[in-house]
């Protein structure tokens, strides 16, 4: 079953927000207090979204596209993008700090 269509299914099916990984694939689940009271439903909403995606792989593509062209991008891109991505977001907050402290 190909995990990244599992998480799709759990997404779409039962509004469980499972993380994605890649190198290798893989999905997790954060597991708090919160979510520990629901590990019944949670297995249950598992079992059925495991039986949906063998019945039917193709209907859950949307994450499983998305690593699928990630992971063929070249490393410098992927450098180059999160370095501007973290810039932005530093000045963003930058500035509103400055601002806090002016006003």
């Amino acid at each position: 079953v190909n995990c990244y269509a599992l998480a799709d299914c759990m997404k779409k099916r039962f509004e469980w927000d499972l993380a994605t990984c890649q190198n290798p694939p893989c999905i997790h689940l954060a597991l708090t207090l919160p979510s520990s009271a629901n590990v019944a439903q949670f297995l249950a909403d598992l079992r059925q979204c495991v039986a949906d995606v063998k019945a039917n792989p193709k209907a859950f593509t949307s994450t499983a596209g998305l690593y699928g062209m990630a992971g063929s991008l070249p490393t410098s891109f992927v450098e180059d993008a999160c370095a501007v991505y973290l810039d932005a977001v530093s000045e963003a907050h930058l500035e509103v700090r400055e601002h806090s402290a002016a006003t």
